[in-house]
C-alpha cells in the first residue's frame, strides 16, 4: 500500500536528491476499467465507479499513486461536441473549423458546474479523502499545443504551424489561459500533481523547432501555474527524442516522463541534471507481448538503472493496455518494489 512518506519522496526526486526509496507508478487506466468490470461511460462520468475503481487499483497493485484519466475531453465539452460509448473514450463527433471566428466563441467553462466535470473534481475530493497525503493523487489535463489538435485534429493543427500561424497562436493563447485554471481547479479539489499530456508535441509529430516556436511556450507557463498552485507539474509527451528532451528538461516541469525509444541510461545522462525523470517500461512490447521473465528483467533494469544519483520515478512510458496479463502487471510491481531500495 502506498506510504506516508510518498509525497516526500517525490519531493526529494523533483530536487534530484536520493528518496528513502523510490516511488512506484503505472499509467494503467485502459487495464484498470476491465479489471474492475466497468466501461468507458462509467468510468468517464459516474462518481461512484470512478472513485471505487481508482480506490480498487492502487489498493490491489500497491500503487504509490492515482492517475484519474477518464479521457481527454472533459474540459473541452463546452467547445466541441463528444461521443463516448462503453468501449471506448470521448472523443469528438468531429472537429472543429480552424478560423479565428470560432476562436472568439471559446469561453473558459464553469468547471464546478459544467457537465462532467463537476463529478471528475468530486472524485478528486473523495479519493484524497480515503487516502490523504498516503498517495499521491493526480489529475490531467492537455498542454496547449496538444489541446488544439484535440479540438482542431492532428492535421489541421500541423497544417496551422505552416499556413495560419496567427490561428494557431490565439488559440494556444485561449487553451494556455483554460489548461492554467483547469489545474488549478483540480489542485483545489486535492490533486497533488497534474499530467500533463502533450503527445502530439513530440517528435512523432513536430521538430524541435516547431516545438519551440508553438508548443514550449503555453507548456512552461502552464507548469508555472501549476507550480505556484503547489501542485506539481507532470509533462508527458512519451519522448525519446534526444533534442526534444534537452529542449522539455530547460522548461520549468517538475517531472517528465520517457518515452521507451531511449536507454533510461542515456536518458538521465542528457537531462538527469536537470529535471527529474520517469520510465519507461513498454507496456506494449514487455507488459503486454513480453513474458514473465521478460517483465522482471526489464523492470529490475529500468529501476536499476533509473535510480542510480536519484532524481527518478518508475513509471511505464505509456497507458498499459486493457490485453495486459494481469500476472505480467504483477510482476511488474512486486520487481519494482523489490528493487527501489538504495541499499540494492
Amino acid at each position: 500500500m502506498a506510504y506516508p512518506e510518498v509525497l516526500k519522496d517525490i519531493k526529494k526526486c523533483i530536487a534530484l536528491e536520493v528518496p528513502g526509496k523510490v516511488p512506484i507508478f503505472g499509467t494503467s487506466m485502459d487495464f484498470d476499467i476491465k479489471y474492475c468490470g466497468i466501461n468507458r461511460v462509467e468510468y468517464g462520468g459516474n462518481l461512484e465507479k470512478i472513485v471505487e475503481s481508482s480506490t480498487k487499483v492502487a489498493r490491489e497493485f500497491d500503487y504509490d499513486w492515482i492517475l484519474l484519466h477518464p479521457d481527454d475531453y472533459i474540459e473541452f465539452e463546452r467547445i466541441i461536441k463528444t461521443i463516448v460509448n462503453e468501449k471506448f473514450p470521448a472523443r469528438p463527433v468531429e472537429y472543429l473549423k480552424p478560423s479565428l471566428e470560432n476562436i472568439k466563441k471559446f469561453k473558459i467553462p464553469d468547471f464546478k458546474r459544467d457537465l462532467r466535470m463537476p463529478v471528475y473534481l468530486e472524485a478528486i475530493s473523495r479519493v484524497k479523502e480515503i487516502f490523504g497525503d498516503t498517495i499521491c493523487i493526480t489529475g490531467r489535463l492537455a498542454a496547449p499545443f496538444s489541446s488544439a489538435a484535440l479540438i482542431f485534429g492532428i492535421s489541421e493543427t500541423m497544417m496551422l504551424t505552416i499556413e495560419g500561424t496567427d490561428t494557431l497562436k490565439r488559440a494556444l493563447e485561449f487553451f494556455t489561459e483554460l489548461q492554467i485554471e483547469w489545474g488549478k481547479e483540480q489542485i483545489r479539489a486535492g490533486a497533488n500533481a497534474i499530467w500533463i499530456g502533450d503527445c502530439v508535441a513530440s517528435s512523432q509529430f513536430i521538430s524541435p523547432g516547431i516545438y519551440e516556436m508553438f508548443a514550449a511556450e503555453g507548456a512552461k507557463i502552464v507548469s508555472k501555474e501549476i507550480k505556484r498552485a503547489n501542485g506539481i507539474a507532470y509533462y508527458h509527451a512519451a519522448e525519446s527524442s534526444r533534442s526534444h528532451l534537452k529542449i522539455m528538461s530547460d522548461l520549468g516541469f517538475d517531472i517528465i516522463n520517457i518515452g521507451e525509444g531511449i536507454d533510461i541510461k542515456e536518458a538521465k545522462r542528457i537531462i538527469s541534471n536537470r529535471v527529474c525523470i520517469s520510465g519507461n517500461l513498454a507496456p506494449i512490447k514487455v507488459l503486454e507481448n513480453g513474458t514473465i521473465e521478460n517483465v522482471k528483467e526489464e523492470t529490475k533494469r529500468i529501476m536499476l538503472d533509473g535510480k542510480e544519483n536519484g532524481g527518478f520515478i518508475f513509471n511505464t512510458e505509456e497507458g498499459i493496455s486493457d490485453q495486459t496479463p494481469e500476472e505480467n502487471l504483477r510482476m511488474m510491481i512486486r520487481t519494482a518494489k523489490k528493487y527501489r531500495y538504495y541499499n540494492n
